[in-house]
């Protein structure tokens, strides 16, 4: 009984050793998905408004907003966080820390998805519209960023200190 102890003990301290790498693990240390976009909005005009922004951070609501919105249903992310305004606006920032095999495809997901949105706001919203035009979609390594707001560099020149280094 003991031998089988020690070896299960054995067992349960390797598993924190298998499957993927977090954030903190890979070289992008304190700079989780939150933090990145948090820097990203605090470089805006548009936090201002942060009675209208809506966060998306827990892993069941980002995962859903991932899945329905993104529709990335296969994707394997470590981490994410999503923060947009409410309302007609287009203003949206979103961080995912993934697995390193599904970037390509998110990128993809994500201007299809931003081709939707720019036809929901084209007729009736063309200032909103123009937003999405603007819009980045940023990579670093296994991170994917996506930016639709006023002034895209400056959230761009915050994801790039965020991630600087790694």
């Amino acid at each position: 009984m003991k031998r089988y102890f020690s070896l299960l003990l054995a067992l349960l301290l390797l598993l924190p050793g298998c499957g993927s790498k977090s954030p903190e693990e890979d070289g992008t240390a304190g700079q989780a998905a939150e933090t990145v976009a948090r820097a990203m909005l605090s470089s805006l005009e548009e936090n201002r408004e942060a009675d209208t922004l809506t966060w998306y951070l827990e892993p069941g609501t980002v995962d859903g907003y991932v899945t329905d919105l993104y529709r990335l249903e296969e994707l394997n992310w470590l981490d994410g966080a999503v923060v947009r305004m409410e309302g007609d606006r287009a203003f949206e920032l979103a961080v995912l820390f993934l697995d390193e095999w599904d970037v390509e495809g998110t990128v993809e997901a994500l201007q299809a998805y931003l081709l939707d949105r720019k036809t929901a706001f084209a007729g009736c919203l063309p200032d909103q519209a123009e937003l999405i035009d603007r819009a980045l979609i940023l990579t670093r390594t296994q991170c994917v960023a996506l930016i639709v707001c006023e002034n895209p560099d400056a959230a761009q020149e915050a994801f790039d200190s965020c991630l600087e280094g790694e």
